[in-house]
């Protein structure tokens, strides 16, 4: 789930705050330097985070340097251990929906809920497998997290914002699964409306184009025919129905 909210400048400001100075490349080439060593920071948990991490990173790699045609550097990438939200049914009072991962594109940044990972004796695992909530393991979790990693190194998330407006997220979570996918092996069970929008996008442009969000505009305009502009309705779009979103602070 990539975090993508809070919108003040589509442009210059989010250019500015995802890529500093000395993160040097062109948002659409996909190239991505640093002066540091390519080893994620592991904010917490380093041996059980690094067990997960170096094949995903690998298949990663592997991905962009076949379809992107460049190698990625995470060396930014910060990844941690934490607890995410869980939902509740206000009827029941059973849950209803929860987070496993998230990634913040401001921060690079990725947050591995502790439920998901088999190292820890966490309590909630056994309601959420009790209601069938838990379906996805952590390499599934890591793996469309450090998609979108990818997706920010390679301009993907920066062009869809851009170009699609409040439905950003909706490309950029499909696109990101069809690849997990692809990388895992695994049909995935999440965000099944936003898979049908991948698969019709990269049948359209190819999966490179699609990854790097080189799409044709949608309008900046409401799909109901709204004359706000979609700028302002991403701004000050409930949280509620989007808790996910997150782009600048």
């Amino acid at each position: 789930m990539v975090n993508m909210g809070a919108v003040i400048d589509i442009t210059d400001r989010l250019t500015q705050e995802l890529f500093s100075e000395t993160e040097v490349g062109n948002l659409n080439s996909g190239t991505y330097r640093s002066r540091n060593t390519n080893e994620p920071d592991y904010r917490n948990y380093t041996s059980i985070l690094k067990k997960h991490w170096k094949p995903i990173q690998r298949k990663l790699k592997e991905f962009s340097t076949q379809y992107l045609g460049f190698e990625p550097d995470f060396s930014r990438l910060k990844i941690r251990v934490g607890k995410l939200p869980t939902y509740y049914s206000g009827r029941t009072g059973k849950p209803d929906g929860k987070v496993f991962g998230s990634y913040n594109p401001v921060k690079d940044e990725m947050i591995i809920d502790s439920s998901v990972l088999d190292e820890f004796e966490d309590s909630e695992r056994p309601l959420l497998q009790k209601y069938g909530i838990l379906t996805q393991d952590a390499d599934d979790v890591m793996t469309h997290e450090g998609t979108h990693a990818l997706q920010r190194r390679s301009g993907g998330i920066v062009n869809y914002i851009a170009r699609t407006g409040k439905r950003a997220r909706d490309y950029i979570e499909g696109v990101a699964t069809k690849v997990t996918e692809r990388l895992t092996g695994k049909r995935q069970k999440v965000y099944p409306r936003e898979q049908r929008l991948a698969t019709k996008t990269i049948d359209n442009y190819g999966l490179a184009r699609a990854f790097r969000g080189q799409v044709a505009a949608v309008p900046f305009f409401d799909e109901i025919g709204s004359s706000q502009p979609t700028l302002a309705l991403l701004v000050y779009m409930p949280m509620t129905r989007y808790p996910d979103l997150k782009i600048a602070a």
